[in-house]
């Protein structure tokens, strides 16, 4: 559980290209704070 939450935030920290889901994940966490 920690490795994988390790692994998700260097994923949010260093996006590869061709990872939409973490562009996404972000957008939707950037409307949930003007929200």
């Amino acid at each position: 559980m920690v490795m994988e939450y390790k692994q998700r935030q260097m994923q949010s920290v260093f996006p590869l290209p061709n990872r939409r889901g973490i562009r996404m994940e972000l957008l939707t966490k950037m409307e949930d704070l003007s929200m």
